[in-house]
């Protein structure tokens, strides 16, 4: 577990420190339903990644999104079929380096 979450604890936390601003990112939700449904508010309009962790019985990464979001309320849908056994988290970065992260609930 912690091989998977530290990585984003701690690009969050030098972001946090290096960064006074008010955040881009805010109200991550990220739920099974039919789909994976992750939905985030933007401050303003950004280019984001969007990334997937899990175990698979390693570490493993996925970039799931890649594009301009723009500002408001946001939902991106990714197959179900992208999870993996255990816990999943999803990871969200703008291009500056702001990160928000949080973990995929049921």
């Amino acid at each position: 577990m912690v091989d998977l979450v530290a990585p984003l604890v701690v690009e969050q936390l030098r972001y946090h420190i290096q960064k006074v601003a008010a955040p881009l990112l805010s109200d991550l939700k990220a739920r099974v339903l039919r789909e994976v449904e992750i939905s985030f508010s933007v401050a303003e309009a950004c280019t984001l990644e969007a990334r997937l962790y899990h175990y698979n019985p390693q570490p493993v990464m996925q970039v799931v999104f890649v594009g301009e979001v723009p500002r408001g309320l946001n939902m991106l849908e990714i197959s179900k079929s992208l999870l993996g056994a255990g816990p999943n988290f999803v990871a969200l970065q703008t291009k500056t380096g702001e990160i928000l992260a949080g973990r995929v609930g049921g």
